[in-house]
C-alpha cells in the first residue's frame, strides 16, 4: 500500500517503524551484555579517555528518539575532560541512562548532562549527572529499579515499553568499576541519576 499513503502517513509509518528497531536494538544489546555480565566474561579495562567524546556519540545514537518527542539534550561535559574508566562499560551507562530519561521525560522536555569537580583523600573526581525533568519515581519504584524483583518495567510518556535490564546493567557495570550509581526522584518533578568517575 505504499504508492496509495499520503506523505503525513509515510513518515508516522517510518518514524514508528525507526523506533522499533532501535527499541530491539537495545533489547538485543542489554541482553547480550547482561549475558556476559551473568557469565563472568566481562573484564574491566581502564584506560584515559574524553568523557566528551563517549558521550557525544551515545547522544547521536538518541538524536531522532529526542526529536520524535520535541526533547531538548544539553551536554554540558567540558570537551577536554579525561577520565579513567573502562569506555566500553561507561558507555553501556550513558546509553541506558539516556534512553530511560527521553522514555519518562515529556513531549518537549529537557534532559541535561553535566559534571562536578570533586576532591576526594586527595584524588580529582568528576560527579556526573544525567537529569531530566520528566514524570519521577516515588519511594517504591526508587527502591526496585536495580532488581529483577518488578513485575514489569513502567511505561514511557509515550507508551514506551522497556525490558527491566537497563538500570541493572548501569548499576552492576558501576560496582564492576568501583563506583556506586545513585538516584534523586519525585513524582512529577524528574529523576536524576548520577555517579563518580576518577580523572585521569
Amino acid at each position: 500500500e505504499f504508492n496509495d499513503l499520503d506523505e503525513s502517513t509515510l513518515k508516522n509509518l517510518m518514524g514508528t517503524l525507526q523506533e522499533s528497531s532501535f527499541n530491539l536494538f537495545l533489547l538485543l544489546d542489554d541482553l547480550l551484555q547482561w549475558s556476559l555480565s551473568q557469565s563472568g566474561k566481562i573484564e574491566v579495562k581502564k584506560e584515559p579517555f574524553k568523557l566528551n567524546d563517549c558521550v557525544g556519540s551515545v547522544l547521536a545514537q538518541f538524536q531522532d528518539e529526542a526529536k520524535l518527542k520535541g526533547i531538548k539534550i544539553e551536554n554540558e561535559l567540558p570537551d577536554l575532560l579525561l577520565v579513567n574508566a573502562d569506555i566500553n562499560l561507561t558507555k553501556t551507562i550513558f546509553r541506558n541512562l539516556i534512553s530511560n530519561a527521553i522514555k519518562f521525560t515529556n513531549p518537549r522536555g529537557k534532559i541535561k548532562v553535566y559534571a562536578k569537580s570533586i576532591l576526594q583523600e586527595g584524588k580529582n573526581f568528576q560527579h556526573i549527572f544525567i537529569a531530566d525533568n520528566g514524570i519521577g519515581m516515588d519511594k517504591n519504584t526508587r527502591d526496585s529499579i536495580f532488581t529483577l524483583k518488578r513485575k514489569q518495567s513502567r511505561l514511557g510518556t509515550a507508551n514506551e515499553k522497556g525490558n527491566g535490564l537497563g538500570l541493572l546493567l548501569c548499576k552492576e557495570f558501576a560496582e564492576k568499576q568501583g563506583f556506586d550509581l545513585q538516584v534523586k526522584s519525585e513524582v512529577n518533578k524528574g529523576s536524576i541519576f548520577s555517579f563518580i568517575l576518577p580523572v585521569a
